[in-house]
């Protein structure tokens, strides 16, 4: 990159005021593993400090801190998957215990036939003394 300066300064016992261009190059490198040749690298800078100084023999010192940053992009093919087919005569498992929260009005009886299990099969796995008793919220697990 280029630092272009422009200094402003008084001549002629200050009765007139000068211009002076400076054009100082510069060059930055950031080494990196993951930039290519096919890379899209977006860079950008900007000035975040400077100092200048004129020294007792009227030179001029200029430093600057530039702060760098590069964004690497990189483009990369994946794999789709299309025309998905799902086989209808594939054997589906079917869980052997069910987890159920009774509601208001359920019965073991309705629980048990909707569920494929029994009566007996559900009082004695949750320990239930009670086959007439269940309260709406009550967590069952259903053998099948």
């Amino acid at each position: 990159g280029n630092a272009e300066l422009t200094f402003i300064y008084a001549q002629n016992e200050g009765t007139s005021i000068g211009v002076k261009k400076l054009v100082e190059p510069f060059e930055f490198s950031i080494n990196s593993s993951e930039v290519d040749v096919k890379s899209n690298v977006q860079t950008s800078m900007s000035v975040t400090q400077k100092d200048v100084i004129i020294t007792a023999t009227d030179t001029v010192e200029v430093k600057l801190e530039i702060a760098f940053s590069a964004d690497v992009t990189n483009e990369s093919t994946i794999k789709i998957i299309r025309n998905i087919k799902e086989d209808e005569s594939r054997n589906v498992e079917k869980f052997s215990i069910i987890i159920y929260y009774t509601k208001a009005g359920d019965t073991l009886w309705n629980i048990a036939k909707r569920f494929g299990s029994t009566v007996e099969e559900i009082v004695k796995i949750n320990g239930i003394e009670d086959s007439n008793k269940i309260m709406p919220g009550e967590q069952l697990f259903i053998p099948r």
